[in-house]
């Protein structure tokens, strides 16, 4: 099936009055509910028609992000969900990897919670355990999995702190390597999608932003598995970080400065002013 074939059953799917192609499914089952907000009630051959083409769906988006559809991707999901039998692995994987791909606008654990962990095999195990490293800021470790291909690499740096940080709270980007399995993923399919690289470094980058005011220039480096300094401090500065220059210990040393500190404090702000307590005294007011 072609792209623009599997698009227009897709979105058949999701708005009836657009139906065109999708009558071949309208006909094995003349009462299907395509809106995917409702519950998908259908007889097998229409349902095993509904799977294959979202699951082509899939396929389309885990090569070209471009296509890719919350909503297409958990309705699947909950398909698989209602009818076991139905259940693909290897479409799971895929799903999996797509959201990967959009990890700083979609949530990974709704995902997960519709997926039946007794069922994971090594493919699935593969992206959790990808998304893990990501979730416990093990981000030394990740560089490497990704990097060499497999999760079998070695162990990465302690985790210390670089000299002249001067963060805010404790660093938590390094990797003890303690609770990890010693399965060998396969992380090759990851290595060099540019759209992925992109945006775990754009994770990375805001979970240091919450964390720190200063970090020196070799650590952010590592963390963002950049060496090309015109390309690290383009991705700092469109992030409103600032490289700096100072003295530490009567060396010079290039440390990164963090600029969405007054934003972040302003949110303290405002939060703090907005309490619980305050809150129900301005609507007692208001009552009276």
């Amino acid at each position: 099936m072609d792209v623009r074939s599997i698009i227009e059953e897709v979105q058949a799917i999701k708005s009836p009055s657009m139906c065109t192609s999708s009558d071949s499914i309208r006909k094995k089952d003349p009462s299907p509910i395509y809106n995917m907000n409702v519950q998908v009630h259908l007889y097998a051959p229409a349902l095993l028609q509904l799977c294959e083409v979202l699951s082509d769906y899939v396929d389309l988006a885990f090569e070209n992000n471009d296509y890719f559809d919350n909503e297409v991707m958990l309705t699947l999901l909950r398909l698989f969900c209602l009818y076991p039998h139905c259940y693909d692995k290897i479409v799971i994987k895929k799903i999996l990897v797509c959201v990967l791909y959009n990890i700083n606008t979609v949530d990974v654990n709704i995902y997960l919670s519709l997926i039946n962990s007794n069922l994971y095999d090594d493919n699935i195990k593969s992206v959790i355990y990808i998304y893990d490293l990501i979730k416990e800021c093990k981000f030394k470790k990740l560089w490497n999995c990704i990097n060499s291909g497999n999760s079998g690499s070695g162990n990465s740096g302690s985790g210390n702190s670089g000299s002249g940080n001067s963060g805010s709270g404790n660093n938590g980007s390094g990797d003890n390597g303690s609770g990890d399995k010693n399965n060998n993923y396969d992380f090759s399919f990851l290595k060099n999608y540019n759209n992925f690289i992109y945006n775990v470094r754009k994770y990375i980058l805001n979970t240091i932003s919450l964390s720190f005011e200063n970090i020196s220039l070799k650590k952010m480096s590592e963390y963002l598995n950049l060496n090309d300094f015109c390309e690290l401090e383009n991705m700092l500065i469109e992030n409103k970080w600032i490289i700096k220059k100072v003295i530490y210990k009567e060396e010079e040393q290039f440390v990164c400065c963090n600029g969405n500190i007054d934003t972040t404090q302003m949110k303290k702000n405002i939060n703090t002013y907005l309490s619980e307590d305050n809150i129900s005294s301005y609507i007692t007011k208001l009552n009276t």
